[in-house]
């Protein structure tokens, strides 16, 4: 039996995922020699959301391509993240049902989910509102604000990048997982798509764009619309968020990634081909102008009107 090893690297965090992304869309070039392939996460020592979906979508791409192959998951049983990637969902363990770190960090997460249509979507969207409002001390501004992107973010995953413009089911999974905490929310969603290049290069406008320049663009308002009279602003406002709460943008995507802090923005390498990885983490004690943001819209008439009582 031929076996092939990616080996996770120690924090699979922002630049380790780009590089983790590299290495594993490179052995989709060779997956039909092997029978089986292993994410070795012996000597990962902190891994985020993001990088629970990428190593969930990608067992899921090598069986699509090739479906003889199996996937493997080495661990150490004492090993923290093996604990933290159980409560995230990628993996059961039987050994550790009863651990009560598992069970700790379960409390604050939304196990992985891969959805298959908008009501399955919505289902984790309000899974993770809740969790969010009893795990953070989130404000009202700011947790309006998050309820908003939430929304807009998979239904990106799903008119774009599966071009499902008039359709509430998908033909692959959207992967979503989060993590909520006093201080923070982190969320990551990720689909199998064509990526956010192909998808504004389908405009005459976007054609003789650069990936980078085309990722850059797509932070812009009203750039990213779709045929359903959607506006466009759904990755702007992400993007508006993260820059007046601190806190942190990733999106990796048709090949390349782009990064959004409150003081930069800056594209890099690893990213899918084809589909797209968005990951955000807000700092949930720091209030922000909703209305700002949302160019004029009251926040107590959103709450209102979504029927949210915090």
């Amino acid at each position: 039996m031929k076996d092939y090893t990616i080996k996770v690297p120690e924090r699979l965090t922002g630049k380790k995922i780009s590089d983790l992304f590299e290495i594993t869309t490179d052995f989709l070039k060779s997956v039909e020699q092997y029978d089986r392939v292993t994410f070795d996460i012996s000597k990962c020592r902190f891994v985020n959301p993001a990088g629970t979906v990428l190593m969930s979508a990608f067992k899921d791409i090598y069986k699509e391509k090739h479906p003889g192959i199996q996937t493997y998951i080495r661990y150490k049983k004492g090993n923290p993240v093996t604990k933290i990637l159980q409560s995230f969902g990628l993996y059961t363990l039987e050994e550790l049902y009863d651990d009560s770190f598992v069970k700790s960090i379960s409390d604050y997460a939304v196990p992985l989910e891969l959805c298959l249509t908008t009501d399955e979507c919505l289902l984790v969207h309000k899974k993770i509102m809740t969790q969010v409002k009893q795990r953070t001390n989130c404000t009202k501004n700011t947790y309006a604000s998050l309820d908003y992107i939430l929304n807009e973010i998979w239904d990106n995953a799903g008119t774009h990048g599966y071009k499902c413009y008039y359709s509430e089911e998908y033909p692959k999974p959207i992967y979503i997982q989060s993590f909520s905490y006093k201080t923070g929310v982190e969320i990551a969603i990720l689909d199998l798509g064509q990526g956010i290049a192909k998808s504004l290069k389908a405009k005459k406008e976007y054609r003789n764009l650069s990936i980078d320049e085309i990722l850059i663009k797509s932070l812009e308002e009203s750039v990213t619309g779709h045929p359903n009279n959607s506006p466009g602003f759904g990755l702007f406002s992400t993007s508006e968020l993260i820059k007046s709460n601190s806190g942190e943008l990733q999106i990796w995507s048709s090949g390349r990634s782009i990064t959004v802090t409150s003081n930069q923005s800056r594209t890099g390498i690893g990213g899918f081909e084809s589909g797209t990885l968005v990951y955000l983490k807000i700092k949930s004690q720091i209030d922000t102008n909703f209305e700002e943001i949302f160019k004029g819209r009251n926040v107590d008439n959103y709450l209102e009107d979504h029927q949210i009582t915090l």
